[in-house]
């Protein structure tokens, strides 16, 4: 029998059907239901799931934040629930693995992945070498079993998935402030 969580899943038909903030605002309210109806329950079953289904509803809304937050706590589940397993669909997106066919959030890591080496391409351009972002960073991070430096990731991820869609904005129009950009990266930076 699968976990509670994994089985009861009433924002899921939502997803399906393209209706992702709603998935986002149902799937928070019923986990909210649940924790205040089953304590006991809410705390030990494994939540993985639902954090990382709305993670993907959230991300298709492109309420990032959320996205990211909501990854994080699917990560903190796994780590919780299933410490041996290094490649649970939520680790794979916050280390932005694409080569692991089996995660439903790849589209997502590759678009992701995508901002990130045009970055890092844009980085070398001006430097004379690049880091490997995801060795020496998000694995390390990864690897230090800390919560707490996860929230570089998120930030890291949150900037980066808003990348496209912020300079979509901004080439709008050349008189428009760019407060939502410098806001959104100053933001991730006082995060931690």
């Amino acid at each position: 029998m699968p976990p509670y969580f994994d089985s009861n899943q009433p924002y899921y038909a939502l997803i399906r059907d393209g209706k992702f903030s709603q998935a986002v605002d149902l799937g928070l309210s019923w986990l909210e239901h649940e924790k205040q109806s089953n304590a006991t329950r809410y705390a030990t079953a494994p939540k993985g799931t639902p954090f990382y289904l709305l993670g993907i509803a959230a991300f298709a809304s492109r309420d990032y934040q959320t996205a990211t937050f909501l990854f994080d706590a699917a990560v903190s589940e796994d780590l919780r629930h299933h410490p041996t397993n290094p490649d649970t669909p939520a680790l794979l997106f916050m280390r932005l693995d694409e080569k692991k066919q089996e995660q439903a959030a790849l589209p997502i890591v590759r678009i992701i992945a995508a901002t990130l080496q045009r970055a890092v391409d844009d980085y070398a351009r001006r430097r004379d070498s690049a880091a490997d972002v995801r060795k020496h960073f998000l694995q390390q991070v990864l690897a230090q079993g800390q919560p707490h430096l996860r929230t570089l990731i998120t930030a890291l991820v949150s900037f980066f998935v808003e990348w496209d869609y912020r300079l979509k904005m901004l080439d709008l129009t050349q008189a428009g402030s760019r407060e939502a950009f410098f806001y959104a990266l100053i933001q991730r930076l006082l995060a931690f």
